[in-house]
């Protein structure tokens, strides 16, 4: 082998070393990317929901996506994501779940903070909802002074207060946690409550009064639901 051969054969070997140190460099870089770079995973079924839970948590945020109904009516919040699986599950029109998270809560998306007012302070007759309350702030392992809600005592995207949430709001999500506060349980609950008043009365006007007992309430979302 001579001079220039060597050089050659030698400056060959180099490059080829250079092209595997750089490929397993990328390898590891391109390993430590796909750690830092985050997994979504599908969420779990809501058709098997327990009935109670006992802790708190704020619940997955939707979007304000929404459209105006027409003058004088709630919107219909078109970014919830739990409003047609809901309503598919119980059978309830997703257009009247819909008008319901207008009328109360604009399309608000839950969040323990999201609320005017103490609850403590602001709730209707104190003495039956503020035991109610209580249980509620213990289940949540929040301090009951720590509740939000809007001037008359009502929580969460749907404006639950206290005493109707523990007869009947439930863990939607699976998550060991139900909460007013929270857009998949209360959604959820919405929808198992009015498809409940439906079957005893048959009219959907009848399932809205059980939401909210104002004739002028009813009529507004029956209108911005059709019905």
């Amino acid at each position: 082998m001579d001079e220039q051969t060597g050089c050659g054969f030698i400056t060959g070997c180099i490059i080829i070393i250079g092209l595997i140190v750089g490929g397993c460099m990328l390898h590891n870089s391109l390993q430590e990317e796909a750690k830092r770079t985050p997994r979504f995973v599908a969420s779990v079924s809501l058709a098997n929901a327990p009935a109670k839970s006992r802790t708190y948590h704020p619940g997955p945020q939707g979007s304000k996506k929404m459209v105006k109904s027409g003058k004088n009516l709630p919107p219909r919040c078109l970014g919830n994501p739990y409003a047609e699986p809901a309503a598919r599950h119980y059978g309830v029109p997703v257009s009247i779940i819909q008008c319901i998270h207008g009328a109360e809560s604009s399309c608000g998306t839950g969040g323990l903070g999201k609320g005017k007012s103490k609850a403590y302070y602001a709730t209707v007759k104190p003495s039956v909802n503020r035991p109610a309350l209580k249980k509620l702030a213990s289940h949540l392992g929040v301090s009951v002074y720590s509740l939000t809600s809007n001037g008359c005592g009502a929580m969460g995207p749907f404006q639950y207060i206290a005493r109707t949430w523990m007869n009947s709001g439930f863990d939607a999500d699976n998550d060991g946690i139900a909460s007013p506060y929270s857009l998949a349980d209360a959604t959820w609950t919405t929808a198992r409550r009015l498809k409940k008043v439906y079957n005893k009365y048959g009219t959907w006007q009848r399932a809205i009064r059980s939401h909210n007992h104002s004739d002028r309430y009813v009529k507004r979302v029956a209108v911005c639901a059709g019905y």
